[in-house]
């Protein structure tokens, strides 16, 4: 069991940053390992040590919101401040399972259509 599925990643890769023949493909994933990487030791009992019992209470590791982490990383590569403003952006969003924000924007469906993606992008690069 993940937290996420690869699908759901591609697809975040896909629509947030910009991919041709010259996109060094090893070069960006070793980006978005290091980014995930920061994100998940930040907040580690959501992501590694207990992230079964926060998913009881919280999305922070809902995998929709994982569209928002791979935006997020987008806007901030190459940014020298990143980790500073991904722990900024993280600190600014309530990620309690009852925000009324998460319903509205359709998040606890199954599958993310593309109004929900981009809801989410939006919510994580808006002000960073």
């Amino acid at each position: 069991m993940g937290l996420t599925t690869r699908n759901i990643i591609a697809e975040a890769i896909r629509e947030n940053y910009e991919l041709d023949e010259a996109t060094d493909i090893r070069s960006l994933g070793n980006w978005i390992v290091e980014f995930t990487d920061y994100l998940m030791n930040l907040y580690s009992e959501a992501f590694i040590t207990n992230p079964y019992d926060v998913k009881d209470k919280s999305v922070i590791n809902d995998e929709n919101i994982f569209y928002g982490y791979i935006a997020l990383s987008a806007k901030l590569q190459n940014d020298p401040d990143w980790k500073e403003k991904l722990e900024n952006k993280m600190k600014a969003i309530d990620f309690d399972k009852n925000n009324p924000l998460w319903r509205q924007i359709g998040l606890f469906r199954k599958n993310a259509n593309k109004t929900l993606r981009t809801k989410l992008y939006n919510l994580f690069t808006e002000g960073v």
